[in-house]
């Protein structure tokens, strides 16, 4: 009876064990970068015409990239999921000054003056946008833009 029981509660475990992963809240998969910022808002943000702009989709270590370009002008988006908390130690090791952005009503920062961290549903979006009169409150727009994406 005894071995009966033992084997019983292995099963009860076992079944309570699929239970709690599957209850579990598993973080939002990332959505691609390149339909984060679709090649519309890319070219709008550079102030250049969608035929113009190259678009280019890699992954580079962690992240999943995105790069508009034409000429010496871009926009790149990359892509991870993340803990907030990993998020924040990570967004504060980037290049200095690392400044918190308030107004996207989640947590933001902007590293060296011309990168924008942006955290999400458990999915970091960082955007670099480099064209002659860009700065990094035109980045902010862009992102506010398409945050309800992400």
């Amino acid at each position: 009876m005894q071995v009966i029981v033992r084997v019983g509660m292995r099963y009860v475990v076992l079944a309570l064990l699929v239970g709690l992963v599957a209850a579990a809240p598993a973080a939002a998969a990332p959505v691609a970068p390149c339909k984060l910022v679709t090649k519309a808002e890319a070219a709008s943000a550079l102030h250049l015409s969608v035929l113009s702009l190259s678009q280019k989709a890699e992954t580079i270590g962690l992240f999943q990239s995105c790069m508009y370009k034409h000429g010496t002008s871009f926009l790149q988006i990359q892509m991870r999921s993340i803990s907030k908390a990993d998020f924040v130690r990570s967004a504060k090791s980037n290049m200095r000054p690392v400044t918190a952005v308030n107004g996207l009503g989640t947590p933001a920062y902007s590293a060296a003056y011309v990168v924008l961290l942006v955290w999400h549903n458990g999915n970091e979006a960082t955007f670099l946008m480099f064209a002659p009169g860009k700065t990094i409150a035109d980045t902010e727009k862009l992102a506010k833009k398409v945050l309800s994406r992400l």
